[in-house]
């Protein structure tokens, strides 16, 4: 029976994982529920039988909850892209750099209107807000005109997620962004209760703290665990170092606010002698300590984190207060029950596995001989060391299997950012942030300008050691580097003898960052396009060589395709660093990722059309480029091309004075030609580009067509598809997008010369394959990768 706990959070885990891939069996599982509820009921003479009873309820209560949940949400997700005005009471806000996002719950869909008795829309919503539109009040009910975003089924890109299934866990059924501002109003004020209030005092100290610049950004994270105020370089400073779980209010938080409150309530009641004569102080002083610790988590925004770490503290102190002795691993299970309870999509949330495992691996741990040996300072120093040691042990192949290669200097420097952050950053992060909930900042604005300069000084010092430690493209852990990791970690914690610890960890960090990724097939040579949505991204892929041609969009409102799909696919099709990366023209759709792929990778140069260099629109770009030391090379017709062993990169447009074309029609044309395969990339030509390209008389003949601006009808003319003939056409472009692309027109263009058709927003990520047997792998449709063959013989699928 010691044992309950922790079998029922694996029985209940267990059923949130069935749930997930099967969310048909919900109401199967609740009729398995409710029958071994029953039987545990009535065997309560038989323990054996009643704990596998409860087992059993549990694992079906965990599928049935999420089943359901998912069931509901999945088809809404899948539904067409559509306007619409809501009415929604406005749950939790994340506010970021450019924009925010507010979650709506018990949604009303007001135009267009009900129809008969069933409902038009999900009850709760995703919402993105335009920068210019100011914060609702949490609490307040919001009516706001949105445009939903359609989901394609199943994961787009390698090294992605599926974001349907994603939002679909948390019960939200539709993802949204603000139409207009002016559209958006209160109309009904936030309820007065103590929820609402706490929450919106959090937003405005969130608010106060950022306005004293990056060092307040740093203390709001610290304190109050909002990480939208970090700018995009101080967050990969300290994911870099492999310190970026301090940026989340987790155990060592809530931990030093408890003990601080405990010692404060245990001071002040020992002046009270009635009082301890009629109570036991220190059990009231820990009642009080636990309630601190949950007004804290609240303050926090109740991360998963957080949540945790304060139902472990309720079970130690029941466990205390009730005089019966309870094991750590009991009381984490229990933690991990009443928060996977709270809230299932936490489970499959990065930030909670790790908070769990390092958690575990701090419980389940044993503690060092020289933990107990020698002076204060050494004790305190090996259990530093110790500690540190365990935690990166149970952590790194979880953050290498959501965020890539761990970072080879994460041990170091957690061993120096731990304790500094416990010692110095945290108590000035709660000094400011009590300041800014309890008033103006002005009557102690120099005693916070000092705190902010001092952890603007960490976030220096940060970004300078990131700079400066090994660069190590992230990629998804190789299965041997996972398997050594089980064995180093298993080691590691069971042993006694800190120095075979601290070798472990090395080990293990030396295999995920190191070890090749697994490859995906086709394997290199071979050419991708990645579904980027609405935008460009296709990647020439050698075993010696990497070109990346245009990198996705990016938005003022924070969205950026570079680092959310990009970089991992990129990561995950083993792409350590690019030769080149080419920028086919200034649009946002193809160069807004750019930047977020040249911080991920080291590249060498960096192609930009005739012309590009004096195109204000690239001066971010360049600059980025120069800053990483990167060439930047202007190219077009009339250059030389890039000849490698069974690779030939030709430039075959804009000519160097394009003048009187569009910036479409000046786009970077390349045709590349790899293991005896030919594939022509045109970027965003219209008819009058593709005409004078042809009058150029470059040699445009290819087997694979990149359709020009995403299918447009504009583009892709009869006279250029005659003078291409290719054997497959390819489409970037998203699934029902409000152009439409690929056109009808374009459609019909290909039908006439049986041209087959590969399409990203349908398809998801094209893997085409080169060599002596050239194949198409659509990455929706599982791991066949289809010959290529002759020009097919079958018409393209039309729209519907």
């Amino acid at each position: 029976m010691r044992a309950l706990a922790p079998l029922l959070a694996a029985a209940f885990s267990l059923g949130l994982l069935l749930g997930d891939r099967w969310p048909g069996i919900a109401q199967l599982a609740l009729a398995l529920a409710l029958g071994a509820s029953a039987v545990a009921s009535l065997r309560q003479r038989l323990p054996r039988a009643c704990v596998a009873a409860a087992s059993i309820a549990a694992l079906a209560a965990g599928a049935a909850l999420l089943a359901d949940r998912v069931a509901r949400a999945i088809p809404e997700l899948h539904a067409r892209a559509r306007d619409a005005v809501v009415e929604g009471r406005v749950g939790r806000i994340e506010p970021l750099l450019g924009s925010a996002r507010v979650e709506l719950e018990r949604v009303a869909w007001v135009r267009p209107a009900r129809v008969g008795p069933a409902r038009v829309g999900p009850a709760r919503v995703d919402l993105w807000l335009d920068p210019a539109s100011p914060l609702p009040p949490i609490g307040a009910v919001l009516r706001v005109a949105l445009r939903t975003r359609e989901f394609a089924a199943g994961a787009g890109n390698p090294g992605g997620g599926d974001p349907a299934r994603a939002l679909a866990r948390r019960g939200v059924g539709a993802s949204a962004r603000a139409l207009d501002p002016l559209l958006t109003q209160i109309v009904e004020p936030s309820p007065p209760n103590p929820w609402s209030w706490l929450d919106n005092r959090r937003l405005l100290a969130i608010a106060r703290m950022r306005r004293l610049g990056r060092g307040g950004a740093l203390l709001a994270a610290l304190s109050l665990g909002d990480q939208g105020g970090l700018a995009e370089a101080d967050r990969r400073a300290w994911a870099a170092l492999g310190i970026a779980h301090l940026l989340s209010v987790s155990g060592l938080h809530l931990a030093l606010a408890a003990a601080a409150a405990y010692a404060l309530a245990a001071r002040a009641l020992a002046r009270s002698p009635r009082l301890c004569a009629r109570l036991d102080s220190r059990r009231l002083a820990l009642a009080l300590a636990l309630a601190a610790a949950a007004l804290y988590a609240a303050l926090a925004g109740l991360a998963t984190p957080a949540l945790r770490s304060l139902a472990m503290l309720a079970c130690l102190a029941a466990a205390v207060t009730l005089r019966r002795p309870s094991a750590p691993a009991h009381a984490l299970a229990s933690g991990a029950l009443a928060v996977l309870a709270f809230d299932p999509a936490a489970l499959f949330a990065p930030g909670a596995q790790l908070s769990f495992a390092a958690t575990a691996a701090l419980v389940l741990g044993r503690s060092c001989a020289v933990e107990r040996a020698g002076g204060r300072v050494r004790r305190a120093l090996a259990t530093t060391l110790s500690t540190t040691a365990r935690a990166t042990l149970a952590t790194a192949p979880i953050a290498a299997i959501h965020f890539g290669a761990a970072p080879p200097l994460a041990g170091a420097a957690n061993l120096l950012a731990v304790p500094l952050t416990a010692v110095l950053g945290m108590p000035l992060a709660f000094a400011t942030a009590g300041c800014a909930l309890a008033g103006p900042l002005a009557t102690t604005g120099g005693i916070l300008a000092g705190a902010a300069w001092i952890a603007e000084q960490g976030l220096a010092a940060a970004l300078a050691l990131a700079k400066a430690s090994p660069q190590v493209a992230p990629h998804p852990p190789h299965a041997a580097a996972l398997a050594a990791c089980a064995l180093l970690g298993w080691l590691g914690l069971r042993t006694s003898r800190l120095s075979l610890r601290v070798g472990c960890v090395l080990a293990v960090q030396t295999a995920l960052a190191f070890l090749p990724a697994p490859p995906l097939r086709p394997v290199a040579p071979r050419f991708v396009f990645i579904d980027v949505g609405h935008g460009d991204a296709a990647l020439v892929q050698a075993p010696e060589f990497a070109l990346l041609v245009d990198a996705g969009a990016a938005s003022p409102d924070g969205w950026d395709a570079g680092a959310r799909i990009v970089v991992p696919a990129l990561a995950a099709l083993g792409v350590r660093q690019l030769d080149a990366l080419a920028i086919s023209h200034a649009d946002l759709d193809h160069r807004g990722g750019a930047l977020a792929v040249l911080r991920a990778f080291p590249c060498r140069e960096l192609w930009l059309p005739h012309g590009a260099l004096r195109d204000p629109a690239f001066s971010a770009l360049v600059g980025e480029a120069r800053q990483h030391d990167v060439e930047v090379r202007e190219r077009g017709a009339g250059d030389a091309p890039l000849i490698r062993a069974g690779l030939r990169i030709s430039s075959l447009w804009p000519p160097r004075r394009p003048a009187g074309l569009s910036d479409n029609d000046r786009s970077l044309v390349l045709r590349v030609e790899l293991a005896g395969l030919r594939v022509l990339l045109l970027g965003d030509l219209e008819a009058r580009g593709e005409a004078a390209l042809l009058a150029s008389g470059a040699d445009v003949g290819a087997d694979v067509l990149k359709l020009a601006h995403h299918g447009s009808h504009s583009s892709s003319t009869t006279a250029l598809l005659a003078a291409v003939r290719p054997r497959l056409a390819i489409a970037s472009a998203p699934l029902r997008g409000r152009f439409h692309w690929p056109h009808r027109e374009v459609l019909e263009r290909l039908a006439e010369r049986a041209i087959p058709l590969a399409w990203t927003g349908r398809d998801g990520a094209l893997l085409v394959g080169a060599g002596p047997r050239p194949c198409l792998r659509r990455w929706r449709r599982g791991a066949v990768c289809v010959p290529l063959g002759p020009v097919s013989s079958g018409q393209p699928p039309r729209r519907s």
